[in-house]
């Protein structure tokens, strides 16, 4: 019986709850309406609009950007944004954000510009006074902590007359859930309207993941560098291939803070950076392919690789593809011409959402790529076709793990940026985003750095020269403090 009681209890407190909740109307269409005062037919005057009363009522959840629901004081809300076209604010228009807080400030004697450029639905651009234009929603409560603002770097957003939001920079709508216009500080002390929006859990994710992989590959390094079997031509080319690697991640997340400064010139510098270790970490990919199929080629004949000539090699190829990049973003002007990288434009990287990037990112990646196959393909047949007579030679553990080390992570690599490029060419084509292939390769792209941890720290071989080499420096260690006590005895 008191489970029965209990149970309608529930029911009950729900269709309370429930019938509270406006019928037809969105959360993020009402407007809070706790301090005004009803008028004789139950009607709210909201700035210049009348709610009916059909239209209101109470409410004691407060809803997140990721769809959440935060419990919050019981309060009256009414359906303005069906009578009007609402722009929702962040808090109130005389405050400005906290950043990484779900709060708002109040700022004394700012004054700024109410006036923004909206597009009307026949596809004209005019300005208006937004506070005149638009229904203000300045207590649907900060949407989210992590977010970033769209006009750090070039003017990234348009508004429509109906109030949605289009993201320039990922080339999407943006509903009110997940963005909010306030006031914010520019780099001459002014105030400006800024639109800021709701950073995706996904992302957030993949930031983890790739901090994660810069700290296996700094591990990796290490390691390389510390073991003297690592230190033939070969494995210098690894390291170089790995430092390369770890420094484009580093570049990568730098980026995402540079983006969101008042100041060019830092962000163009990461991203110049960035694109230059980008090729050179291909790069470094063709020398070890080369190196293994020239090694195979003359097998019985000793020749000692060249490292010196290749790092030059690597190092001045990168340079020269950065120089005619920067030469042609700086000449040309036109921000919509084929022939423009677009670094700064929408991020601080290279403009990875139109088609510049197959000429000046993806093309050059993938005519590396297309080599290394080659030569791959090649080195596996020249082992395959003389390993009978030359055994001893290929039969050798040193150049098997060669081989194998570099089959691991060249088809790691290989495979994840065949699919990148895929994936580039696919939302370039379809211009839609955040399909679940797409969430998945930026995860396991964000992850190369563990993958290639797993596959080459990880290995029994490695771990095992790894402990020999520790135990032997102990070893000598305490050989040698006997041999100075003996000494001074």
């Amino acid at each position: 019986m008191a489970n029965l009681i209990f149970l309608a209890f529930i029911i009950c407190n729900s269709w309370i709850k429930i019938t509270a909740i406006i019928p037809g109307c969105d959360y993020f269409d009402t407007v809070n309406l706790t301090d005004i005062e009803p008028s004789a037919d139950g009607s709210y005057k909201y700035e210049n609009i009348t709610i009916p009363k059909h239209q209101t009522g109470n409410y004691s959840i407060s809803i997140l950007s990721n769809g959440r629901e935060k419990h919050v004081t019981e309060h009256l809300r009414g359906c303005a944004c069906q009578n009007a076209t609402c722009i929702r604010f962040c808090c109130d228009p005389q405050q400005v954000l906290i950043e990484s807080e779900r709060r708002c400030e109040s700022v004394q004697g700012m004054k700024y510009s109410s006036e923004v450029n909206i597009t009307n639905n026949n596809g004209e651009e005019t300005t208006v006074d937004i506070f005149n234009k638009f229904i203000i929603q300045k207590q649907l409560s900060v949407p989210c902590k992590n977010r970033f603002v769209l006009d750090k770097v070039g003017h990234n957003w348009t508004l429509f007359e109906n109030g949605l939001l289009y993201n320039h920079q990922t080339n999407e709508n943006v509903n009110k859930d997940q963005y909010c216009l306030q006031p914010q500080k520019i780099s001459d002390g002014t105030y400006k309207i800024m639109a800021h929006q709701c950073a995706e859990e996904d992302k957030r994710l993949n930031a983890i993941v790739e901090y994660s992989s810069v700290i296996c590959m700094t591990v990796t390094i290490c390691v390389y560098m510390f073991l003297p079997k690592f230190r033939t031509a070969h494995y210098k080319s690894c390291t170089c291939y790995f430092i390369c690697l770890t420094l484009s991640f580093v570049l990568i997340l730098a980026e995402k803070h540079f983006r969101n400064w008042d100041y060019i010139d830092p962000c163009l510098f990461v991203g110049y950076i960035g694109y230059y270790f980008v090729m050179s970490m291909f790069l470094w990919l063709l020398i070890m392919n080369y190196g293994l199929w020239k090694k195979y080629k003359n097998i019985g004949i000793k020749r000692k690789l060249n490292f010196r000539k290749r790092s030059w090699f690597v190092w001045i190829t990168s340079a020269v593809l950065l120089i005619i990049t920067i030469v042609i973003d700086s000449v040309n002007k036109d921000k919509q011409s084929a022939w423009k990288p677009g670094f700064g434009h929408f991020s601080c990287w290279i403009n990875t959402r139109s088609l510049p990037p197959l000429f000046f990112y993806y093309g050059p990646i993938l005519f590396i790529l297309v080599v290394n196959i080659v030569f791959f393909i090649l080195t596996a047949r020249n082992i395959f076709n003389e390993s009978r007579d030359n055994q001893q030679t290929l039969g050798s553990a040193k150049n098997r793990a060669s081989f194998k080390l570099f089959f691991r992570f060249f088809i790691l690599a290989g495979v994840l940026w065949f699919l990148e490029i895929i994936g580039y060419l696919d939302k370039l084509y379809t211009n839609v985003e955040g399909q679940s292939y797409q969430i998945i390769l930026d995860f396991l792209s964000s992850a190369q750095g563990i993958m290639l941890f797993c596959v080459t720290v990880l290995t029994q071989d490695v771990r095992h020269s790894l402990s020999e080499h520790i135990f032997n420096k102990k070893k000598k260690m305490c050989t040698v403090q006997p041999t100075a006590n003996d000494s001074q005895a």
